[in-house]
């Protein structure tokens, strides 16, 4: 530590009336870092109180619904797991995203870390349209609209999982891929998204069947026709630790897919993308 001249030499002459600049100014810092600190306690601003605040509210559990028939219905609370890393849907409402209005992370847990059923890994499933061409009942089918919104305990507004068109400010922060994310803006396509059957030599087929508990499916974004994925090499650190980055990409196979021969057939059409 480097002394001032003042404070080598010291003396009477120095009083304790001045607080910056002498011998006594140490001792007056330490005071006033002192009383911002117990300031900050008492107000529980500190980062670890905000932290473990942040734990306590993220991790109480909550209800998810049962289906005794096996199928998916309009407003059960459900949780979302990623065939490719083996990871659960989680949602961090303490990361905002910049250049989005009030939007927060969402990531994939690790392989093998399952959160249960939990604030921050537990979503509700809302019906866009209440009457399309597959009707009014109460089972999710293939090709409807959906919404998928964060339960309840989570967050006083209601958040909706989004994404949008990928531009310069607006992006996944670590792959640069189309942002997804969990926000509190009033609903619109952009909050909008499709199931689609994961084989897209059966996918048209499958278009106003009911959609099975703990099957695969694949979720279509509605404004920019998008894949709803997660990749084990994109990691994102926060406060839970190392988890995967969620994001908006269509991550196509490289084998052949052989349309001709099921154009052939009549098993398909070109319209229908059959790498992804």
């Amino acid at each position: 530590m480097q002394y001032t001249t003042q404070q080598l030499q010291g003396g009477p002459k120095y009083s304790h009336k001045t607080r910056i600049g002498n011998w006594n100014e140490d001792f007056e810092l330490v005071g006033a870092q002192k009383q911002n600190y117990e300031a900050k306690k008492a107000s529980e601003s500190l980062p670890f109180s905000t932290t473990f605040a942040k734990y306590v509210s993220s991790y109480r559990q909550v209800p998810w619904s049962h289906s005794p028939d096996g199928t998916v219905e309009w407003g059960q609370n459900v949780m979302i797991q990623n065939a490719q890393t083996e990871g659960w849907l989680t949602m961090d409402i303490g990361d905002k995203i910049a250049n989005v209005d009030e939007s927060y992370m969402v990531t994939s847990t690790s392989k093998g870390q399952n959160p249960g059923p939990m604030t921050r890994s537990v979503y509700k499933i809302t019906r866009v349209d209440q009457a399309d061409m597959f009707g009014s009942d109460q089972s999710v089918r293939y090709g409807q609209k959906v919404r998928i919104e964060a339960n309840q305990y989570l967050f006083r507004k209601k958040l909706s999982l989004s994404s949008y068109n990928i531009s310069p400010t607006v992006c996944a922060p670590t792959s640069a891929k189309q942002l997804a994310c969990m926000t509190a803006t009033k609903s619109d396509a952009n909050s909008c998204w499709i199931l689609d059957h994961i084989d897209p030599n059966v996918r048209f087929e499958m278009q106003g069947e009911v959609v099975k508990s703990g099957e695969p499916v694949l979720l279509r974004h509605v404004q920019t026709a998008v894949y709803l994925a997660a990749d084990s090499r994109t990691k994102y650190k926060n406060d839970f630790g190392s988890e995967n980055e969620v994001h908006c990409h269509n991550y196509s196979t490289k084998n052949k897919s052989q349309n001709l021969a099921l154009e052939h057939e009549g098993r398909l059409t070109t319209d229908v993308p059959t790498k992804f």
